[in-house]
């Protein structure tokens, strides 16, 4: 592995268990462990949706291949869809923190941090 990669998936994981710690002591544990769900499904995964549908989109001059890529990416992010409405039905962890998540990985992967 290079060492860009190592010294990205170390920030991440230091965040994570920054922001885990920090629900513990106050208390808002659901909060917290949404929010890191949040930020690791969109660190882990916007990157490899945004590039593979701009890839589809762009370079991809066939119909067929457009559609294709269209609806990969539909349903992986349908996927994540569901996975987030399981979390938020069962109640143990906090829409409003994977929304919070969501929003802090944007902010990373927009920074250039990840």
């Amino acid at each position: 592995m290079e060492k860009n990669k190592i010294v990205k998936i170390t920030i991440i994981t230091v965040v994570s268990v920054v922001i885990l710690l920090l629900g513990m002591l106050t208390g808002k544990l659901f909060f917290t462990s949404g929010l890191v769900i949040g930020l690791l499904l969109g660190v882990f995964n916007m990157r490899l949706f945004i590039y593979t549908t701009f890839r589809g989109l762009q370079y991809e001059t066939r119909g067929k291949m457009r559609r294709y890529y269209f609806l990969t990416n539909l349903a992986k992010y349908a996927v994540i869809v569901l996975f987030i409405y399981l979390i938020v039905a069962t109640k143990k962890i906090s829409l409003v923190g994977i929304i919070f998540g969501l929003i802090l990985s944007v902010f990373l992967l927009l920074s250039g941090i990840y």
